[in-house]
């Protein structure tokens, strides 16, 4: 029956559950909104800086403020001009993100085999997944393991729109050398990503789906279980 102590128990996670999905949309909301301001305000300031001194003096302070976005205090977790000697590496977020930057317009294709060049010198410990190189108007983001194309290009109006693309950087710990082998199809590109990215998209749909019908089971169970007791006689003994 709906009374039973089961079925209780079931709907006493409800409100935090949908509390949780409220949170998040909020969150995903402010981080869209921070986005939008950066961009515009970048935007704005390309149009009127001088392109060499663009990406000398404000490569610090643009990638603050990118990290900000997300909630990141880009000193805590990520350094520039990273390296013992010779060439520096823009930024650095050990294991997780390097970034290599050019002024507008600058060669991104050189850009990117620069920055599997720092990634290959690294020491194990400090290799990161993600490689992102930028011209400021222009982005590209890629697996460090993946060989050929970016997979994700986009430009810096487009960033409130891509936002998802940065989910890694409310994980910080990740270790992608721990994670499984890649499933690759006849090309030897990787044939996963599309269905993890589908999986995490739909996440909390498919949590809300599964709460349903475990739901559902609780309280088919308890209807089994109050059916099965005995029926008192009411009838008087004679």
């Amino acid at each position: 029956m709906l009374h039973s102590s089961s079925a209780r128990r079931l709907f006493k996670g409800l409100p935090g559950l949908l509390s949780d999905y409220g949170a998040s949309s909020m969150l995903q909301r402010e981080i869209r909104n921070r986005a939008g301001q950066f961009s515009k305000k970048w935007q704005e300031k390309i149009k009127k800086e001088d392109r060499k001194f663009l990406e000398i003096a404000n490569t610090q302070t643009f990638y603050d403020e990118f990290f900000e976005i997300f909630g990141k205090d880009r000193f805590s977790v990520a350094r520039f001009q990273e390296g013992d000697g010779g060439p520096k590496i823009d930024l650095l977020w050990p294991g997780v993100l390097l970034i290599e930057q050019k002024r507008p317009g600058g060669n991104l294709n050189a850009a990117k085999e620069q920055a599997m060049k720092y990634v290959k010198a690294l020491p194990e410990n400090k290799r990161p997944r993600y490689i992102m190189v930028s011209d400021f108007n222009n982005f590209w983001l890629c697996d460090s393991k993946i060989e050929g194309e970016p997979i994700k290009e986009f430009l810096l109006s487009d960033l409130p729109e891509k936002v998802r693309y940065f989910d890694f950087m409310f994980n910080y710990n990740i270790t992608p050398r721990l994670q499984s082998k890649r499933i690759c199809d006849k090309d030897g590109q990787p044939m996963s990503g599309p269905i993890i990215r589908a999986i995490r998209k739909n996440a909390r749909w498919l949590l809300l789906v599964s709460w349903t019908f475990g739901l559902a089971c609780g309280l088919t169970c308890s209807l089994i279980i109050d059916n099965k007791k005995p029926v008192k006689n009411s009838l008087p003994l004679t």
